[in-house]
């Protein structure tokens, strides 16, 4: 072959590289892929199967679900944010180019709430078909998910800078006049004027007036309040919303919960420096004694808590008897979810457990999103594969 048909050939070669290379180009065009280094989350199921193969970067769950995502436009990744359906598909097939643009706040039964926060802070409430239903101008939350109650009323921040509440329909449930509200549940709110918590009802009353020292989240049970700010020390008791104490005992806050779960409660007894935490029941009888470093509530007659062996933090689960469901072998172990699984980490790598301690799927992941409505999510790097 002379030089003439050597370059030809390779003029040839190039050009169908090209050619192969463009179409390869324009076949990922508007598609959504994993990250640079191919690594992303995917859907299972309670089979631990995988239910989707679009390759999310981030997501939040509820029936219809928040997500984040790399798609390809004009041949380069372009981070995106989105709200996916029942069939993990796109609503609408909308998404947008930046997080301000409709940023999740919650997801309830039947409809989103979101907020833009740019030119200023607009609160949008959402139908499943993303279509607006209610707009209210000029407030603000304090952060994703934490100030919407199981009421459908929201805790909102207004221009005045102060904190009153709406509905849904973005009617004014209490006027803003307060200095921090938290949130609604049923029926009752904490409010704080200046320095001094107390509780509020739905038209405003006091029905503990502003005398305690931290957030209150109260609930027609008992809840705990502060009664001294010194939060070294032990200054938590549990009242209800008559104010009678659930009992003589005083608890340090930091580790105490909010509400009860299942009938118990997670109390710390102790200092900032030495406490432990165990359960007392809606009668404010101690059924596990404290002996934990950390718990999470119970739910589905287990609870996480963790304990100091051998100079280490371990993590294991136990029944509304104190008993071991497992042993204290898990780096860190969280709360199950009602579709009755857990996830773990062991070794520096995620995994799900049942609620008899055996394994859904053993730890193998870089990291994973709990089960909800009966799905989860597990990071997989390029080429990874699930081991069951």
């Amino acid at each position: 072959m002379n030089k003439k048909r050597l370059c030809v050939a390779v003029l040839i070669l190039f050009a169908m590289v090209l050619g192969i290379y463009g179409l390869w180009k324009i076949s990922r065009e508007g598609k959504i892929v994993p990250a640079e280094d191919g690594s992303a989350y995917y859907f299972i199921d309670t089979n631990g199967d995988i239910v989707c193969d679009t390759p999310f970067q981030y997501v939040y769950w509820k029936k219809i679900g928040y997500v984040e995502f790399y798609k390809i436009e004009n041949g380069t990744r372009q981070k995106k944010y989105g709200y996916i359906d029942s069939s993990f598909d796109l609503i609408k097939n909308k998404c947008w180019s930046t997080f301000a643009d409709y940023e999740m706040v919650n997801i309830r039964d039947g409809y989103i709430v979101t907020i833009d926060r740019y030119p200023s802070s607009t609160l949008k409430i959402l139908d499943y078909d993303l279509n607006v239903k209610t707009i209210i101008k000029d407030v603000q939350i304090n952060s994703p998910y934490s100030f919407f109650s199981s009421d459908d009323i929201i805790s909102v921040k207004a221009k005045n800078g102060l904190w009153g509440a709406v509905d849904i329909d973005g009617n004014w449930i209490l006027e803003p006049k307060y200095d921090e509200l938290s949130w609604f549940k049923d029926g009752y709110v904490g409010a704080r004027i200046e320095d001094l918590w107390g509780v509020l009802d739905l038209s405003g009353n006091w029905v503990i007036p502003p005398q305690f020292y931290s957030q209150i989240f109260p609930n027609k049970a008992y809840f705990p309040v502060d009664v001294n700010e010194n939060y070294w020390e032990a200054c938590t008791i549990f009242i209800n919303i008559n104010g009678k104490r659930l009992n003589d005992e005083m608890y340090y806050s930091l580790y105490t919960g909010h509400e009860f779960n299942e009938g118990l409660v997670n109390v710390a007894v102790g200092d900032r420096v030495n406490h432990l935490v165990g359960f007392i029941n809606e009668t404010g009888e101690e059924i596990i004694k404290p002996q934990y470093e950390e718990v999470f509530g119970f739910c589905n007659g287990c609870a996480a808590v963790s304990k100091i062996i051998d100079g280490k933090e371990k993590w294991a689960y136990i029944d509304k008897n104190g008993n071991n469901i497992t042993d204290f072998i898990f780096d860190k172990a969280y709360a199950f979810s009602d579709d009755g699984y857990a996830k773990v980490k062991l070794n520096g790598k995620y995994g799900f457990i049942k609620r008899d301690g055996s394994w859904l799927l053993e730890p193998q992941f870089d990291d994973v999103t709990s089960f909800s409505y009966g799905y989860a999510t597990v990071k997989l790097t390029k080429g990874q594969k699930i081991k069951k």
